[in-house]
């Protein structure tokens, strides 16, 4: 039974045997800690009530947690389903996309392929052959602005709606951007390590649904991993020898599926050095083994006017397809016109741009190639989303508008940023990416602090967090008094200097685990018993030493602590967005130090301990010397706690008077996802599109060491 039940992804033991050793866990952790509060009777002893509680009730979900890989997997199907559909509604709306047709590219390929694949077909055409096959290897090719990314997202939801549709147990599909991986580095590490990120699967589930092939990489970019740098050293040609041989990759004797996108040229140059194989030897043979390879086809004239049909079929009078020149010139095949909007890229720009009236369909027709269009374009969509997208407007509301082909989003009383900040703030960002390559030049809200330099929000990081680790180790005396108070106090302060200067000097600051958000969801509403059994642990701790008064605050204190361990949970796989990351590592700073303060400085202020010399009651009055509680401990929390968010609100006050960034950057970035200049992925942002990103970049200024040599 136990053998049976592991191969189907229980990695403990299952049923009544492993609840009862759950309950015991919570029932006797729970008395131990109870009986030491009732022997010792002192703060500290109602503190080791409480974390023993904690320690209690964690145990006792660790004992009860198992890998169900099935429902695992169909869980993580749903939460990727409902992301990548809201982000395919930003991007194109309700509508469909234009209709993506490729071409089979024979030489190209290494190795023999699973099944057969139409040479020349629709995208959808490959999902249900794929489907069929049980496997999908497959290359997706194009130059740039040909429709890569939107093709891989596509058929990343198909594939997740046949899932869905016929309950088989085919992989999930994720598209992925493939930055961040340097190629070199294990494959199934970094897989479970995006899965961990971007989905907050826990560690083992996500471990375990890679080693047994539950998941279809979608990978976007081969040929955008990222500039070189001293410390990254991006490899295409080693990640396509890990997606080729990798044990994340192979399955019995063959491949597991897999889905990349990479811009033409680029894989033509890796994979053309080595046209033969080298004498066939597969570990030495660049390209994707086993993978068919495809390229994008244009969009068609036909295509590209039912796509603008679609996306103004609510509005037709500000369709450009009722100019009667623009029409005339898209139906021809040889206009610049047509010839420009055949690029997915610019026919997606077209729509915001002719939309908002930022151009007249008059001013494109006017041009006499398809690359001036193109530039056109590019130069008109900031001012013209800036125009169309109110910066008042959350992502919810712009969803539900969307959804009801409302493409024009307006809202009572909207504010506006000007496009001349918006250019400003974006040319910003694009020398942040050049001056500080990250891989796949991603903006991560993490690490956007070094855009202020890296010495002066450190300086001042650490000039907050260390007077407030001192003072916060000060306080320990309240629980404490005599000698041993005094050395708990020392030692306390030793600690608190340690944190302080972590917290302010520690270039690279990761964000809490915290996750606010999971605690709302359907299955996170049980996550809530934590914070009810500790609630209840520190109310009867509360009531044995102060009565019912401090029975409320020790109880809502101990449950604040439940809360911030529930948020911490990965047990529950949910979609985390890059502004989510910075708010929720704020609310875990500030639940942090609201507990304690809740819990000891109601009702009585800061009395005991070594602290009953200062009198604080009598000198403030007791409702200062709980202010005074409350004020310092939630300020600790942030400072100490909130790591990454106190050092973006540093850099934002640093960088913001001179207009660099505005000063609710997050914000920012949000609306310009919503606008479609940026594009989230995983936690990170990156630009829309690189041609978007290289256009705001400008030249590097000239050094002397650059400079040419004088003349004789």
């Amino acid at each position: 039974m136990a053998r049976g039940n592991r191969e189907a992804g229980e990695l403990r033991l299952p049923g009544e045997p492993r609840k009862r050793a759950a309950t015991a866990i919570v029932v006797i952790g729970s008395a131990l800690t109870l009986v030491f509060y009732h022997r010792f009777h002192s703060g500290l002893a109602d503190l080791a009530t409480v974390a023993g509680t904690l320690v209690a009730v964690w145990a006792a979900i660790a004992a009860t947690a198992t890998v169900d890989l099935d429902r695992a997997s169909l869980e993580l199907a749903h939460e990727v389903t409902k992301s990548w559909a809201k982000k395919r509604l930003i991007l194109l709306g309700d509508t469909e996309s234009a209709s993506l047709t490729y071409r089979r590219d024979s030489s190209l390929e290494r190795g023999p392929l699973v099944g057969e694949v139409p040479a020349y077909e629709s995208l959808e055409s490959l999902v249900r052959q794929f489907q069929s096959q049980g496997a999908a290897r497959l290359v997706i090719l194009g130059p740039a602005g040909s429709g890569k990314t939107l093709a891989a997202v596509e058929l990343a939801l198909a594939f997740l709606q046949e899932r869905a549709s016929k309950k088989e147990s085919f992989p999930v599909a994720i598209p992925l951007s493939i930055s961040g991986w340097d190629g070199g580095s294990g494959l199934q590490d970094w897989l479970v390590n995006r899965l961990v990120t971007d989905y907050r699967v826990p560690t083992r589930m996500a471990r375990s649904l890679v080693r047994a092939g539950r998941i279809l990489p979608v990978l976007d970019g081969l040929d955008e991993m990222g500039q070189e740098s001293e410390e990254w050293k991006p490899n295409p040609s080693a990640a396509l020898r890990e997606l080729s041989q990798s044990p994340a990759m192979l399955a019995g004797t063959g491949r597991r599926a897999v889905i990349l996108t990479c811009r033409d040229d680029f894989y033509e140059d890796i994979v053309l050095r080595d046209p033969d194989g080298l004498a066939g030897l597969p570990e030495v043979t660049v390209g994707l083994l086993e993978a068919a390879v495809v390229r994008l086809n244009p969009i068609t004239p036909t295509g590209a006017a039912n796509f603008l049909r679609s996306r103004f079929r609510d509005r037709p009078s500000a369709s450009p397809l009722s100019d009667p020149e623009f029409a005339a010139q898209l139906r021809n095949a040889v206009s610049p016109l047509s010839r420009a909007l055949s690029r997915p890229l610019d026919l997606a720009l077209a729509v915001p741009v002719l939309g908002s009236g930022e151009l007249r369909p008059d001013a494109l027709t006017s041009l006499g190639s398809p690359d001036e269009i193109s530039a056109c374009l590019l130069d008109a969509f900031i001012p013209a989303v800036t125009k169309t997208i109110p910066r008042n407007i959350s992502a919810r509301t712009q969803i539900e508008k969307l959804r009801k082909g409302l493409y024009e989003i307006g809202v009572e009383e909207a504010r506006h940023y000007q496009s001349d900040d918006v250019r400003r703030w974006l040319v910003n960002l694009a020398v942040f990416l050049r001056d500080h390559p990250d891989p796949g030049n991603e903006i991560s809200p993490t690490n956007l602090w070094k855009i202020g330099g890296t010495t002066v929000p450190r300086a001042i990081h650490t000039a907050i967090s260390l007077p407030i680790g001192i003072v916060v180790a000060l306080f320990t005396a309240e629980f404490a008094a005599g000698a041993g108070g005094l050395a708990v106090t020392i030692l306390a302060i030793l600690v608190g200097i340690r944190f302080g200067l972590v917290a302010g000097l520690r270039l690279d600051q990761k964000p809490s685990r915290f996750n606010a958000g999971q605690l709302f969801t359907r299955k996170g509403r049980r996550l809530w018993v934590i914070a009810i059994a500790t609630g209840a642990a520190g109310a009867i701790g509360g009531y044995l030493d102060g009565g019912p008064a401090t029975a409320v605050s020790s109880g809502v204190g101990a449950a604040l602590a439940g809360v911030v361990l529930a948020g911490m949970n990965r047990g529950i796989s949910r979609d985390v967005l890059p502004w989510e990351i910075i708010r929720n590592d704020f609310l875990f700073g500030l639940i942090l130090g609201l507990a304690p303060a809740v819990a000891d400085g109601f009702p009585r202020g800061i009395d005991g301990g070594l602290t009953t010399r200062l009198d604080l009651n009598s000198r403030l009055g007791l409702p200062g010397s709980i202010l005074l509680a409350i004020a310092v401990s939630v300020i600790a929390g942030i400072a100490l706690g909130s790591r990454s968010w106190l050092r973006h609100a540093i850099t934002a006050g640093l960088v913001a008077p001179s207009g660099r960034l505005p000063w609710r950057t997050q914000h920012f970035l949000e609306w310009a996802y919503l606008a479609n200049l940026l594009r989230v992925s995983g936690i990170s942002y990156q630009f829309r599109h690189d041609e978007l990103r290289l256009s705001l970049t400008p030249a590097r200024k000239a050094t002397p060491d650059s400079r040419p040599p004088a003349g004789p």
